[in-house]
Protein backbone atom coordinates (compact mmCIF):
# COMPACT_ATOMS: atom_id res chain seq x y z
CA UNK A 1 0.00 0.00 0.00
CA UNK A 2 3.11 2.40 0.81
CA UNK A 3 4.46 1.33 -2.11
CA UNK A 4 1.65 2.38 -4.09
CA UNK A 5 0.76 5.62 -2.29
CA UNK A 6 4.60 6.39 -3.34
CA UNK A 7 4.03 5.90 -7.37
CA UNK A 8 0.39 7.87 -7.15
CA UNK A 9 2.64 10.95 -5.28
CA UNK A 10 5.88 10.39 -8.01
CA UNK A 11 2.90 10.53 -10.86
CA UNK A 12 0.81 13.50 -9.36
CA UNK A 13 4.72 15.25 -8.55
CA UNK A 14 5.66 14.74 -12.43
CA UNK A 15 2.23 16.32 -13.54
CA UNK A 16 3.14 19.36 -11.11
CA UNK A 17 6.41 19.75 -12.16
CA UNK A 18 5.54 19.46 -16.17
CA UNK A 19 2.94 21.77 -15.74
CA UNK A 20 4.88 24.48 -13.62
CA UNK A 21 7.92 23.95 -15.94
CA UNK A 22 8.88 26.16 -19.16
CA UNK A 23 5.62 27.40 -21.39
CA UNK A 24 5.43 27.79 -24.94
CA UNK A 25 4.68 31.72 -25.08
CA UNK A 26 0.95 32.66 -26.38
CA UNK A 27 0.38 33.31 -29.73
CA UNK A 28 0.63 36.81 -30.31
CA UNK A 29 -2.52 39.39 -30.24
CA UNK A 30 -1.00 41.48 -32.89
CA UNK A 31 1.84 41.47 -35.07
CA UNK A 32 3.18 44.36 -37.11
CA UNK A 33 6.05 45.65 -39.63
CA UNK A 34 7.00 49.18 -39.74
CA UNK A 35 10.01 51.20 -40.56
CA UNK A 36 11.27 53.24 -38.04
CA UNK A 37 14.76 54.61 -36.95
CA UNK A 38 17.30 53.61 -33.63
CA UNK A 39 16.80 57.20 -31.46
CA UNK A 40 18.47 55.03 -28.29
CA UNK A 41 20.67 51.83 -27.95
CA UNK A 42 20.05 49.52 -24.80
CA UNK A 43 21.97 50.28 -21.72
CA UNK A 44 24.74 48.09 -20.22
CA UNK A 45 23.11 44.85 -19.08
CA UNK A 46 19.79 45.77 -21.57
CA UNK A 47 18.06 44.43 -24.44
CA UNK A 48 15.71 47.12 -24.62
CA UNK A 49 16.27 49.48 -27.92
CA UNK A 50 14.04 53.03 -28.53
CA UNK A 51 12.63 53.25 -32.14
CA UNK A 52 11.14 56.49 -33.56
CA UNK A 53 8.52 54.69 -36.17
CA UNK A 54 5.99 55.13 -38.43
CA UNK A 55 2.74 55.72 -38.39
CA UNK A 56 0.92 52.47 -38.06
CA UNK A 57 -2.78 52.19 -39.00
CA UNK A 58 -3.65 49.34 -38.70
CA UNK A 59 -3.06 49.09 -34.84
CA UNK A 60 -5.18 47.20 -32.93
CA UNK A 61 -5.83 47.64 -28.99
CA UNK A 62 -6.64 45.15 -26.21
CA UNK A 63 -10.37 44.70 -27.30
CA UNK A 64 -8.92 44.39 -31.11
CA UNK A 65 -11.05 47.74 -32.27
CA UNK A 66 -8.17 48.85 -34.64
CA UNK A 67 -7.42 52.24 -32.89
CA UNK A 68 -4.07 53.26 -35.20
CA UNK A 69 -0.83 54.79 -33.50
CA UNK A 70 0.59 57.59 -34.72
CA UNK A 71 4.44 57.89 -35.27
CA UNK A 72 6.63 57.88 -31.99
CA UNK A 73 9.26 56.64 -29.85
CA UNK A 74 8.85 53.76 -27.92
CA UNK A 75 11.27 52.03 -26.26
CA UNK A 76 11.47 47.99 -27.67
CA UNK A 77 12.53 45.15 -25.53
CA UNK A 78 14.56 42.80 -28.24
CA UNK A 79 14.10 38.62 -28.52
CA UNK A 80 16.92 36.75 -27.93
CA UNK A 81 17.61 36.26 -31.37
CA UNK A 82 17.94 40.29 -32.32
CA UNK A 83 21.34 40.91 -33.15
CA UNK A 84 21.74 44.68 -31.52
CA UNK A 85 25.29 44.54 -31.43
CA UNK A 86 26.12 46.65 -34.79
CA UNK A 87 23.03 48.95 -34.31
CA UNK A 88 24.33 53.17 -34.10
CA UNK A 89 21.67 55.72 -33.66
CA UNK A 90 20.10 57.13 -36.91
CA UNK A 91 20.33 53.82 -38.04
CA UNK A 92 16.68 52.91 -40.33
CA UNK A 93 15.28 49.64 -40.67
CA UNK A 94 12.37 47.70 -40.86
CA UNK A 95 11.25 46.21 -38.05
CA UNK A 96 8.67 43.47 -36.82
CA UNK A 97 7.33 43.42 -33.41
CA UNK A 98 4.55 41.26 -31.54
CA UNK A 99 1.78 41.95 -29.01
CA UNK A 100 0.89 40.29 -25.65
CA UNK A 101 -1.40 42.28 -23.75
CA UNK A 102 -1.32 39.96 -21.21
CA UNK A 103 2.20 39.23 -21.33
CA UNK A 104 5.62 40.34 -19.98
CA UNK A 105 6.31 42.43 -22.02
CA UNK A 106 3.76 43.53 -23.81
CA UNK A 107 5.79 44.96 -26.82
CA UNK A 108 8.44 42.48 -28.50
CA UNK A 109 11.01 43.51 -30.95
CA UNK A 110 11.70 40.29 -33.51
CA UNK A 111 13.26 41.30 -36.04
CA UNK A 112 15.44 44.08 -37.54
CA UNK A 113 16.43 44.91 -41.38
CA UNK A 114 18.15 47.40 -42.31
CA UNK A 115 16.62 50.01 -44.99
CA UNK A 116 19.30 51.29 -47.91
CA UNK A 117 21.11 54.00 -46.79
CA UNK A 118 19.23 57.52 -47.94
CA UNK A 119 16.01 55.69 -46.79
CA UNK A 120 12.77 58.52 -46.69
CA UNK A 121 10.59 57.79 -43.39
CA UNK A 122 7.37 59.70 -43.61
CA UNK A 123 8.50 61.79 -40.42
CA UNK A 124 11.37 63.18 -42.47
CA UNK A 125 11.17 67.03 -42.52
CA UNK A 126 9.73 67.52 -46.58
CA UNK A 127 13.51 67.93 -49.02
CA UNK A 128 13.89 71.29 -49.52
CA UNK A 129 14.35 70.72 -53.13
CA UNK A 130 11.56 68.58 -53.70
CA UNK A 131 8.57 69.91 -56.18
CA UNK A 132 5.97 71.45 -53.88
CA UNK A 133 8.36 72.47 -50.65
CA UNK A 134 8.57 75.34 -49.02
CA UNK A 135 11.62 78.03 -51.25
CA UNK A 136 11.80 80.47 -48.82
CA UNK A 137 10.28 84.04 -48.74
CA UNK A 138 8.66 85.73 -45.65
CA UNK A 139 7.45 83.08 -42.65
CA UNK A 140 3.64 82.76 -42.65
CA UNK A 141 3.37 84.42 -45.90
CA UNK A 142 0.76 82.85 -48.04
CA UNK A 143 1.83 82.17 -51.49
CA UNK A 144 -0.40 84.03 -54.38
CA UNK A 145 -0.14 83.41 -57.47
CA UNK A 146 0.46 85.92 -60.62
Amino acid sequence: MITNLRTVGLGLLSILAAACGPQAPAAPDGTYQVRGEIARLPAAGSREVGIRHEAIPDFRDEKGTTVGMDSMTMPFPAAAGVELGGLAVGDRGTFTFEVRWRGTPPLMLTRWEPLPAGTRLSFDPPDAAAPGADQGGEPGAASIPK
